[in-house]
This record gives C-alpha cells, structure tokens and sequence, in this order.
C-alpha cells in the first residue's frame, strides 16, 4: 500500500509539474480573464446587476437580501440566455461565510427552455429539466478547499446508477458578475418547493415538503397536516401507517447510497423529504461535500442507526434513523432492503471505476481554470494541492467499496 502511495505521489509531482510548467507561459490572471476565454461546453455565466447593490449584499450576507439582475449563459462562446430578469440572493448554510459565497437566483417568470440553463449528460426518466424557476450557483459547500468537484460528482454517480432517487442536477460553471471573474462554482438545480415541481412536471400547490436540519423539522409547503401525522407516526411506531405513507422503493435506494458513501452529514441534517398530491413520501439527495470522510470502514447500517453521527451533542432528534429501524424491524422491507444492497453491489452500480471516469471527466472540465480560482481565493493553496485532493477522492471511494464488499455479508 505504501509503495503504491509513493507511486501515486511521484506520478501526480510530475503531472503537476508538466501543467505548472504549462502554466508559466499561459496563465491568465483572473484579474484580466474575459467570457471569451472560456470556451466551454459547461455554463459560463455572467451576472448584469447594479454592483453597489452586488457588494452590499455580499458584505451583509446574513441578511436576506434580494436583488434585480440579468442573466446571460454562454456554452462554446456562444450566447444561450441573453438578458434574462432574476432575482438574487446569498444562500448558503456554514459556507455562507466563505470568500466565495453561493447565490440563489430566481427567474422573475418560470423559464420554459430550462435545459438551456442545466444541460447534464443524463436525467432520470421520471425527471424533467425543461422548466426552471430557480437555481444555485454553488460553492461547492465543505468541498470548497479541497476539490470544488466533489458534491456534484457523488450526485452523477447516482444518476448514471440510475437509482431510484430524486436529487439536484448539476455541472461546473464559470461565473462572472459585470464581465468580471468571480469562480469557478457549481451550477446546481434545486432541491426545494420549486425544483421538485418542475422536475417531477407538475403543481407548485401540489407538492407537501418537509425538511430536516441539525435535527430539527421545519415544514416547507402543502400539507402540514400530513407532515405531522408522518412525524406522529414515526414516534408512535405505527408500521402499517408508515409503509403506506413511504415511497418504499425509494427510501430503500435513498438509505442504501447515503450509507454507501459513509455521508456523516446525514440523516440528522440535509434531509427533504416530499409528496405530490396524495402519494407517499419520497427523499430527495442533495449536498454530499462530507461524504467519504471519515468512518470508511464502518458498516452501513452504522451511519442510519449511529444516533447524532458527526453532530453537535446537544442533538437528539433523528426521525428519518428512527423510520428506517421502525421498518427495518419489518421481515418483508428488511428482506427487499438487504436484497437490493446486495444487488447493487453485485451489479457494480457503484464502483469505484464508475466513479473515477466522473471525476476524470469533471476535472478535465475545469483544471486549466483552476489557477485563476486559486490565485483570486486561495482556498487550495497550491495546484499540487488540488491534484492531491482529487486523487484522494478517489482513493478514499476505492477504500470505502472495499469496505463495504468486504461486510455485506452481515446483511
């Protein structure tokens, strides 16, 4: 293992040397970089707003301040979006406070050509992206001074497994505020009222969603009848209810890749969970920065019954760790549950090959323009440093499969 390390050491020093020495005759500052020197095929974004009104808000970024903008989107240097109205506004939980913030923007009116704006190479047949009310510039969350790649490339997989799961659709962007370069972000779908609607084609009205953050339930839209009486029957651990409340093949597909992925950031926190009209509830995936972290060689189930795994102390609530042992402890869902981990192991939906041609493809999309980012932000201090991080993405993963082929037995 070590000398296999070392190799990996020796091969990135040189492959990082070969591109800074590329670099010191080509480098362009952010300072001078315009939109015509990012040519493409993922989304250059440029933001027309009064900057006045950019800096106030960006300087009182725990406020919620909205403001007026245009939007204009180009792909291979050609215009996509021209002069679009939106609305923009500083989003973001502990990233909030980083140099590069993330930005919520809103279309003043639902935008019907929205595959204009997100354009992934695959989009699960029961999701649509041909209208968008709103969408996130992101900073990449806790990935922002590692690799910028990470959350977005963990949701792809996903995708391409073709699971059974709703979550955020996403790709690298290039982003620039008045003809100026901002960073390299995430230009991400989103996972709230808005985004399910228009991504499962349906009623804004239609949708009862709730959300789940340090522990504590905030009910979104629709229903809060219906969430309460969720919530009521996961803490009187009434089964029946439950398994007729709970889109089972989802849930099943949601638990397994979260735990898959060792995600530490969950289920306590960035849980949604949905409903159109009067089905079950569903779960929707999204912000996987902390996944892979740590606890690589824990099994599964240790990260769905682990209570308060990687939160503060003081939290006790975990509803969503409480409805899978309530259905666990049910002979049909534990069998259908333990047959399906097994089978996505043994069909290699998420392999660790599958996995690096993401994060190859990713990291050729945006490392000629990684040094720009760094010299503006310093989040990663040096290119090296980058490579290193995104080959330890790939190891930790490798490890993490390993892991878990090695204990599904215990299933």
């Amino acid at each position: 293992m070590k000398i296999k390390s070392l190799f990996l050491l020796v091969l990135i020093f040189f492959s990082c040397t070969e591109f800074t020495e590329k670099l010191n005759s080509n480098f362009l500052s952010y300072k001078e970089a315009t939109i015509s020197d990012f040519n493409t095929e993922f989304p250059v974004v440029n933001i027309q707003v009064n900057q006045d009104e950019f800096d106030e808000m960006y300087s009182n970024y725990t406020k919620k301040i909205e403001i007026k903008a245009k939007l204009n989107i180009y792909r291979k240097n050609e215009p996509i979006i021209v002069d679009e109205a939106i609305e923009i506004q500083i989003k973001g939980g502990v990233s909030i406070k980083f140099e590069l913030k993330s930005l919520g923007i809103k279309f003043e009116k639902e935008f019907k050509e929205g595959n204009r704006v997100l354009n992934p190479k695959k989009v699960l047949p029961n999701h649509s992206l041909k209208e968008i009310k709103a969408f996130r510039l992101r900073n990449s969350g806790n990935d922002y001074y590692k690799t910028l790649i990470k959350d977005i490339s963990y949701t792809q997989l996903a995708i391409n497994a073709e699971l059974n799961l709703d979550l955020t659709y996403s790709e690298p962007a290039i982003v620039f505020v008045n003809n100026k370069f901002l960073g390299i972000m995430n230009l991400r779908s989103e996972g709230n009222t808005n985004g399910i609607s228009r991504l499962r084609s349906t009623e804004k009205k239609d949708i009862t969603l709730a959300k789940i953050t340090t522990g504590n339930v905030e009910k979104k839209d629709g229903d809060f009848d219906r969430i309460d009486a969720f919530l009521e029957a996961i803490k009187s651990k009434n089964l029946e209810y439950l398994k007729a409340e709970t889109d089972i093949d989802n849930f099943i597909d949601y638990m397994i890749f979260q735990s898959y992925i060792s995600n530490i950031d969950w289920p306590y926190n960035n849980v949604r969970f949905y409903a159109v009209k009067d089905e079950p509830f569903r779960f929707i995936v999204f912000d996987l920065d902390f996944a892979n972290a740590v606890k690589l060689k824990e099994h599964p189930l240790y990260f769905i019954r682990t209570v308060n795994l990687g939160s503060p102390s003081d939290i006790k609530k975990n509803p969503i760790k409480d409805l899978f042992n309530i259905l666990y402890s049910d002979d049909a869902f534990k069998t259908k549950f333990d047959k399906r981990y097994l089978k996505i192991l043994n069909t290699k939906l998420l392999s660790s090959e599958a996995f690096n041609q993401i994060i190859e493809t990713n990291t050729i999309a945006i490392e000629n323009y990684i040094p720009m980012h760094i010299e503006k932000y310093s989040n990663v201090k040096t290119i090296i440093e980058w490579y290193r991080n995104i080959e330890l993405l790939k190891e930790n993963y490798k490890r993490r499969e390993e892991n878990v082929n090695s204990l599904h037995h215990l299933f």
